[in-house]
């Protein structure tokens, strides 16, 4: 049965943690290509039917190619109606009213990343408001391709920097067990930043546990030396000496 847009309440792309087409609260199955095609628009906004063609089947003939979409667009329209696909001239596009889990996760984690002294008050209640496990997520894991591998890397970083400023406002509000969780987070997200193991070992230290610190510093130390053959900065080493210069 083909659907008109009208019929349909809600349509949400999402991209973090796994791929889904949610169509009124309702998982919809999608070809593998289907699904690829989908995350390259969502990623890429408008794009020529002759860049998908390359960019989905990029060792095939043009003219097979095409045909190649015209079916992967039948099969995507045959499950999902009007609702996802638009087209205009030679250009496909998403349908404006989707929501993408991804540019709404986007938007509060760079907000959060950017909150000033002055405006920790209020981030604070957004943080009582909001489920912050998002931050958690990983952008597609286990998809590949130049498109995603972008949008990825600054999906990482975006929440890197939100994580560590989350981490940064909980110490300042001498909550150190929830700076400890966000700075864990934060590490997992990029095991060689050194700002995220610096508030490790801050938060350490406002619990009082001095060697919990060295720990956290040596650990990092031997990563910096095992992978990189570097070290630490003199910064990071003060602030766990200025609490614990009787160990080293």
């Amino acid at each position: 049965m083909h659907l008109n847009i009208a019929e349909y309440k809600a349509v949400q792309m999402e991209l973090l943690g796994s791929f889904a087409c949610v169509i009124d609260d309702r998982i919809v199955p999608l070809t593998p290509m289907a699904q690829r095609l989908v995350i390259l628009l969502t990623l890429r906004g408008p794009t020529a039917r002759s860049t998908l063609e390359r960019l989905l089947w990029p060792e095939t003939e043009p003219s097979q190619a095409a045909k190649r979409l015209r079916q992967s667009l039948w099969r995507t329209r045959q499950a999902t109606g009007d609702a996802l696909l638009d087209t205009h001239g030679d250009r496909l596009r998403l349908r404006s009213q989707i929501t993408v889990d991804l540019a709404v996760a986007s938007s509060l984690a760079e907000k959060l990343a950017r909150v000033t002294p002055a405006q920790e008050g209020a981030a604070r209640d957004v943080m009582a408001a909001q489920n912050l496990n998002f931050l958690e997520l990983e952008l597609l894991p286990g998809w590949d391709g130049g498109d995603i591998k972008q949008v990825r890397e600054r999906w990482n970083l975006v929440r890197l920097i939100a994580l560590q400023r989350l981490a940064e406002l909980h110490l300042a509000a001498k909550d150190p067990l929830s700076a400890l969780d966000f700075a864990r987070r934060a590490v997992d997200v990029d095991a060689y930043n050194e700002r995220s193991h610096r508030i490790t070992a801050r938060a350490h230290l406002e619990l009082g546990d001095v060697y919990g610190a060295r720990k956290i510093y040596a650990s990092y130390s031997e990563l910096l030396r095992l992978e990189l053959g570097a070290s630490p900065t003199p910064e990071f080493r003060h602030i766990v000496m200025a609490n614990a210069s009787e160990l080293f």
